[in-house]
């Protein structure tokens, strides 16, 4: 499977309008994010995709095909719900088995997820002792178990600590090499930013902005944050913070001893770092660039949209 594609995707549920001619793609090897305010339609799009809702209007295109959602590409399909629920009384094994059964997969590609999602040495305890950590391995190992070209997580980070993230991680980055498709909504931008290919961000059922992160960090044109570590020389800072003045007056420096902070917009970093390290012998000892956080460029694009 090489995309898929939401068409002017609308749903409506009585007045309420969740999706508005919404259009986008999945690529494969490409891990896309929804990201977006409760009731901003991520989960009403994914159900769709599932073939839980049907939409009021427009089409989805697999391969350049509009086509059904049916129990045949349901099978190609992995998921991940927000809240996982289990039989608290069985194993990690026994829930494991059960799904395994009801997809024809045998044994040992059971051990080899159990291996993968690091739950081998408990996979014989019952559920009702696993962490919620733990709980969300499982359900994410329940959701590869038969290899789906199309995996779909919703929140998949809850829980998890840095081994179970670690997980998580390996298995996104498998599937992009085997060229799958990946379908994540979240609100932890943060910590997904550097783990996924592009972002979707949703409002009131529309797509406010669909991009990769570079795009939308010059979409939103936010200031990034520049810090200079100075030598103690107070007649040399002077010096230094007056000439930077003078190159940029509408700069705005704010000193804090040795250290010098700005704000300004990034494609002027490069003027920045030639009138600042102009002088053969410069006073800097350090100098540190720091892009806006994706949570700034989300909240940007969806105050501005």
């Amino acid at each position: 499977m090489d995309n898929i594609t939401f068409h002017q995707i609308t749903k409506c549920f009585g007045r309420l309008r969740a999706l508005d001619e919404v259009s986008l793609t999945l690529n494969s090897s490409c891990a896309m994010l929804l990201a977006g305010p409760n009731g901003a339609g991520k989960s009403t799009l994914i159900n769709i995709l599932l073939g839980l809702y049907l939409p009021d209007g427009g089409e989805i295109h697999v391969d350049g095909l509009c086509i059904p959602i049916d129990n045949k590409l349901k099978a190609r399909m992995g998921y991940l719900p927000e809240s996982v629920a289990f039989s608290e009384n069985l194993s990690g094994w026994a829930m494991m088995s059960f799904f395994a059964h009801a997809r024809g997969i045998g044994r040992n590609r059971m051990h080899e997820v159990m291996e993968r999602i690091g739950l081998s040495h408990a996979s014989r305890r019952a559920i009702s002792s696993y962490s919620k950590g733990m709980r969300q391995r499982l359900a994410l190992g329940i959701s590869v178990l038969h290899e789906p070209e199309v995996l779909i997580l919703d929140e998949p980070t809850s829980g998890l600590d840095q081994e179970g993230l670690g997980v998580l991680w390996s298995l996104l980055d498998e599937w992009r090499e085997k060229g799958r498709l990946i379908l994540i909504s979240s609100h932890d931008l943060g910590i997904l930013e550097k783990r996924v290919d592009k972002f979707c961000i949703l409002r009131a059922g529309s797509v406010v902005a669909c991009d990769e992160p570079p795009a939308l960090r010059r979409q939103a044109s936010l200031p990034v944050k520049v810090r200079f570590t100075l030598k103690e020389d107070s007649s040399g800072q002077a010096d230094f913070i007056e000439g930077l003045r003078g190159h940029f007056p509408s700069l705005q420096i704010i000193q804090d001893g040795c250290s010098i902070r700005i704000e300004m917009q990034s494609e002027r970093i490069v003027d920045l770092m030639a009138s600042a390290f102009s002088n053969e012998h410069p006073l800097i000892e350090s100098m540190r660039v720091t892009e806006p956080e994706m949570e700034n460029i989300y909240e940007h694009l969806l105050m501005s949209a």
